[in-house]
């Protein structure tokens, strides 16, 4: 049962160091507006033309790997909660935060490969007239609501689960305390918020970018620090 936690904690690790690869891949650029100001002139005004501009400047092969990195790995994340529930004492706001975390785990690839999506058909706007670019933008808001809906879920969910679990970390019923100091819920805000003071920082950007996954794969190689440390005082 041991090895499997442990086993679990690692695959988590494992998951948020492939997720932030693919955020980097997939978002991390600094947005070229003045680059691409005459594109952005031929987009309707309905239309996000941050988004539409700001996977421009990656290549088609970089957006893919982008997708790639983080569809193929989420079964990681997923088996991940196995670990955390096992550690969690079992009581109902338990098994709300395991659930919540794997509803959001669940529902990101959707989420994460919309970006590519909205960055590869930017790409082919860029190559047609303007009345082409009239209809295709109306695939490009439909492409862009279903990134927002899987969006919005995923880290919904994953936050109610990341709270429920830093509540029962301060109340001591999650291996130590010291480890609210890791969860994702508060660390990935100040990433996120320390990044976005650098906005023309190229490594600041994928910071920025990659926040919340970093936030995970610090987590949990906490957490295997802390469980590893805990199994060991046991047998001392």
């Amino acid at each position: 049962m041991k090895q499997k936690i442990k086993f679990s904690i690692i695959l988590g690790a494992i998951a948020g160091l492939f997720w932030t690869i693919a955020d980097i891949l997939l978002v991390g650029f600094i947005p070229q507006r003045e680059k691409f100001s005459s594109f952005v002139e031929l987009l309707p005004k309905t239309i996000n033309s941050d988004f539409a501009i700001l996977m421009l400047e990656g290549g088609v092969e970089r957006l893919m790997y982008g997708v790639y990195f983080a569809t193929f790995s989420v079964f990681l994340y997923l088996l991940s909660v196995y670990g955390i529930y096992q550690l969690s004492p079992k009581k109902i706001i338990s098994k709300f935060a395991v659930l919540f975390l794997f509803i959001g785990y669940a529902t990101s690839p959707v989420g994460h490969t919309g970006f590519a999506y909205l960055g590869l058909l930017s790409k082919s706007l860029q190559t047609t007239t303007p009345e082409i670019i009239q209809t295709q933008t109306a695939l490009f808001e439909q492409f862009q609501h279903l990134l927002d809906i899987h969006w919005i879920v995923s880290v919904s969910f994953s936050a109610l689960g990341w709270l429920l679990l830093l509540i029962q970390t301060l109340k001591n019923q999650f291996i130590t305390k010291w480890l609210a100091i890791f969860n994702p819920i508060l660390t990935a805000p100040l990433i996120g918020f320390t990044a976005s003071l650098f906005p023309t920082t190229l490594v600041a950007v994928w910071f920025g970018c990659a926040s919340l996954n970093i936030s995970q794969f610090l987590f949990f190689l906490c957490l295997l620090l802390f469980y590893s440390k805990s199994h060991k005082s046991c047998l001392s």
